[in-house]
């Protein structure tokens, strides 16, 4: 079996079997009981993605409430106050950098981050944007696979060790679901 502890060397119990669903980057370490698993998990390519939410008191006349721009510096920008069930108090954006942006602001400080792709936003809609109400950026440096594995998971049954999540079979967030359930299969079958 496996102990594990806090890194403080609080214990948090003993367990028949192991499973990390982080992002292999940060699982690699994790499974070096298991060299071989450690090696597949490094072989997982990612693209990092800069993101900024930014909120207004009132909505902004745009025509649209999504778009996709793979060539452009905003990838992605979404309002997400337009989607079913979400609060319409604020007119809440979200903007994705492109993978070129991204890279390029991905250790600035997340204000600079969300300063940044609001200038592009307010570029892209050609015009001044009123004060946003919140303005929040956000470094999500495992956003894309680019590599998958192209297995469903990663298991040692003698070690009972595994690795699961969208490295192993693509980026989508699918991916990282079918992922969970073939490492459940594998689990349940050893």
């Amino acid at each position: 079996g496996w102990e594990l502890r806090e890194a403080d060397g609080r214990a948090l119990g003993r367990f028949d079997a192991v499973v990390i669903a982080t992002p292999a980057a940060q699982a690699a370490p994790l499974l070096e009981a298991s060299p071989a698993l450690a090696e597949r998990a490094r072989a997982v390519g990612v693209q990092a993605t800069c993101a900024a939410l930014v909120a207004f008191d009132a909505p902004l006349e745009t025509g649209w409430d999504g778009a996709r721009d793979p060539g452009g510096e905003l990838a992605w920008i979404a309002r997400e106050s337009s989607k079913p069930g979400r609060p319409r108090a604020l007119d809440a954006w979200v903007l994705h950098a492109s993978p070129s942006l991204s890279g390029a602001l991905l250790e600035e400080e997340k204000d600079t981050i969300a300063a940044a792709l609001l200038e592009r936003f307010a570029a892209r809609l050609g015009r001044e944007l009123p004060e946003p109400v919140v303005l929040q950026g956000h470094r999500w440096r495992y956003a894309q696979t680019t590599q998958p594995l192209g297995e469903p998971c990663l298991w040692d049954p003698a070690l009972r060790l595994g690795a699961c999540g969208d490295g192993c079979l693509g980026a989508r967030v699918e991916h990282a679901w079918e992922s969970g359930v073939a490492m459940a299969g594998r689990i349940l079958a050893s």
